[in-house]
């Protein structure tokens, strides 16, 4: 047994009260609006954003119905710099004796 339960990690399935992980509004929000309420607040969005051409409205309509986008990070070298100074990898050595 290698003891996993003792590596101080985080549970993700925490019941706990005091858990900040636990979001309390969330049952709140659902108890408080349907599901058709919900859909008709997309649509007022989706509306807005058309209609008005208002920029806000049509990103917090993407956002909740595509997700956020990813974060791209670009990897291109710009130029050549060695990792290692003094350290010269075109030169190839041998230091085997046969």
């Amino acid at each position: 047994m290698d003891n996993r339960i003792n590596n101080g990690g985080n549970s993700t399935k925490s019941v706990r009260d005091d858990d900040k992980r636990l979001n309390p509004f969330k049952d709140v929000i659902r108890t408080a609006c349907s599901e058709e309420e919900v859909i008709n607040i997309l649509r007022m969005l989706y509306d807005t954003s058309i209609n008005d051409k208002n920029i806000r409205a049509a990103k917090i309509y993407l956002e909740y119905t595509l997700g956020k986008p990813k974060e791209v990070i670009d990897l291109t070298v710009i130029s050549e710099k060695p990792i290692f100074n003094g350290i010269n990898l075109d030169v190839l050595t041998d230091d085997s004796t046969e």
